[in-house]
């Protein structure tokens, strides 16, 4: 599937995710795609949109959220091979 713009945003616990996740959502117009549960308790929060739209998520999230975000990043038109690794992860399959 082409996207047009991918965000990654990742916090600490699962409970977190949630709050996350909704808080992403409330703030744009973006679409949560699927989740990745890292070793060790963290969480991955993965969304499509639009840049400004992600960007603006994100940026609200980083600034609203009542817990620590470890690492977030926007990916304007992504490659083939990466819509590839995203659709992977959502049919569960992680790499």
């Amino acid at each position: 599937m082409n996207y047009e713009a991918i965000a990654l945003v990742e916090v600490f616990g699962e409970a977190n995710g949630i709050l996350m996740v909704d808080c992403m959502l409330k703030a744009a117009e973006v679409r949560f795609e699927t989740e990745y549960y890292w070793n060790g308790g963290q969480y991955t929060g993965i969304f499509s949109g639009s840049v400004s739209a992600l960007s603006a998520a994100v940026e609200h999230t980083k600034n609203t959220l009542p817990c620590r975000i470890f690492a977030s990043a926007v990916i304007p038109a992504p490659s083939e091979e990466t819509g590839r690794v995203l659709d992977n992860w959502k049919a569960g399959n992680k790499i």
